[in-house]
């Protein structure tokens, strides 16, 4: 396992900038690499515990190789009352179909830039999306786990 610096780190950073995240998150987690696939987040709390021995512990944080980190989705509900800036506040209808895996027209994002976004539901982040513009119009293509797609409402 390596303990990575979020500091240091050229996409933890571009997340930190691109979400506006308060610093006081860092001060209850460590971000660290236990394999080349993933960066996880893990709560300060386990990793310094001496009596257990981490081989892998956390949420996956976003793939380790990915120069635009996308924030996994379990990892993106840890940001909840961190973050200040690229989060989408929607209502039931548009969770409805966020978590179906559609795509969400005409959300209210004219100050965000196009890219990954944040997605909140009841003061409680919830995953992410991907932000685009086409043709003057926004749209949201949601991010939402595959497996996890086949929900009865």
């Amino acid at each position: 396992m390596e303990i990575i610096d979020h500091l240091a780190n050229e996409r933890i950073l571009k997340i930190i900038d691109r979400y506006e995240i308060d610093s006081r998150f860092f001060d209850q987690f460590l971000v660290a690499r236990f394999n080349s696939t993933y960066l996880h987040l893990i709560p300060k709390k386990i990793y310094f515990d001496q009596k257990i021995i981490v081989h892998t512990a956390g949420v996956p944080l976003f793939k380790a190789r990915q120069s635009e980190p996308k924030i996994m989705t379990n990892a993106a509900s840890y940001f909840s009352g961190y973050v200040n800036n690229h989060v989408l506040k929607i209502n039931e209808e548009q969770v409805k179909k966020y978590v179906l895996g559609q795509e969400i027209p005409n959300p209210h994002t004219q100050d965000f830039k196009t890219g990954f976004i944040l997605i909140e539901f009841k003061e409680k982040i919830i995953g992410s999306a991907l932000l685009r513009r086409r043709e003057g119009k926004d749209y949201l293509e949601s991010q939402w786990p595959k497996q996890y797609r086949n929900i009865q409402f």
